[in-house]
């Protein structure tokens, strides 16, 4: 949970630039927020992932210059009041953002306020004159995002092509097709370490920092880590990163070498993380015997193995919520004919 900048000893001085908070410009002010509390949970006593970190970097210090050029000048980031938080959501819905890219701000403003003593000081977008509608997110998609939904585009092909141009790239997207990996999973995962034999063992760049393990079922997954854990070998840290690069350089590279081969939205409609969307569905369609509603619901539905595969393929991707599989498979379907047994026969019954 965020503790209050007031509350700690960077307050005082104890920070990198040894003076106290008071007399630092905005600009380092938040430097020290960041440094304190920039990885804190806003509710619970746990760390967010580096890219909750990097966007309450970005957006924080992007809201003080929106302020700036509006002429509302703060010197001390302690002085931001609801005035401010107006004129930051007057800019904001003038804009016409996403429903996403408004919640994203919102939750960096409400970290903002808690770090500096003002916990619930932002309230909802409505307050402020956005329209529910502006910030109502759907977190169930109605496409597959697969790269298999797109007939002309051949996994196998694209990664040769790849292969041919950065084996370190092509190397991190079959380890996300295999195992349904974030991008940056792919990049800090250590193949030597995480081979448990039957499953994956994931520890590294995962969301939150919660490791969690994936069944090695098949010949293709074993084959895809065994090749793996041979490259890992030519890396520092036993990684997916060459040596003498970071993170940030190696899934930069990625997304530099995959928009080459048109991996993108704009171009082939596909981005990587199309791979792990791929991963969802045939996973929720091997547990469950039925295609996911993104595939065509079936005219039999069963729902108690939609939930069992909901839940398996939740943790096989790290999600907590079952719920957040809908952005994978697309919604639970309704009104549809239900199976239940009775003595081994199956009888087919309207809800």
């Amino acid at each position: 949970m965020i503790e209050a900048i007031q509350d700690t000893p960077a307050y005082l001085g104890h920070n990198r630039y040894g003076t106290a908070f008071t007399d630092l410009d905005w600009k380092r002010q938040l430097q020290i927020l960041l440094e304190v509390s920039g990885r804190q949970h806003l509710l619970r006593d746990k760390t967010v992932g580096r890219a909750t970190k990097k966007a309450r970097a970005e957006i924080s210090f992007q809201a003080f210059k929106t302020l700036h050029h509006a002429g509302l000048h703060i010197k001390n980031v302690l002085n931001f009041s609801q005035r401010h938080m107006q004129a930051l959501a007057d800019n904001w819905r003038e804009g016409a953002l996403a429903a996403a890219t408004l919640q994203t701000r919102f939750s960096v403003m409400r970290w903002f306020a808690a770090s500096t003593g003002k916990n619930g000081m932002i309230k909802d977008a409505v307050d402020y004159g956005i329209p529910a509608e502006s910030i109502k997110r759907s977190y169930v998609t109605t496409i597959d995002k697969s790269w298999s939904a797109h007939d002309d585009v051949s996994f196998e092909d694209l990664i040769a092509q790849i292969y041919a141009k950065d084996p370190w790239v092509a190397m991190r997207l079959e380890l996300q097709e295999a195992f349904g990996l974030r991008i940056q999973e792919a990049t800090l995962m250590q193949p030597l370490v995480s081979d448990g034999g039957a499953v994956l063992r994931l520890e590294h760049g995962t969301k939150g920092g919660r490791s969690r393990f994936v069944p090695i079922r098949t010949e293709k997954q074993r084959d895809v880590l065994n090749r793996a854990k041979a490259m890992a070998r030519m890396s520092e840290n036993g990684n997916l990163i060459p040596g003498g690069k970071k993170l940030a350089q190696a899934l930069a590279r990625s997304y530099y070498v995959c928009g080459l081969f048109g991996i993108t939205k704009s171009q082939l409609e596909i981005t990587p993380h199309g791979l792990r969307a791929a991963y969802a569905n045939d996973r929720y369609q091997e547990l469950s015997g039925m295609p996911s509603a993104v595939r065509g619901t079936p005219a039999v539905y069963d729902p108690e193995k939609d939930r069992m595969a909901r839940e398996i393929v939740a943790l096989e991707l790290g999600h907590t919520r079952v719920s957040i599989t809908g952005a994978y498979t697309g919604a639970r379907p309704k009104g549809r004919p239900r199976i239940i047994r009775i003595e081994d026969e199956q009888l087919d019954l309207d809800e």
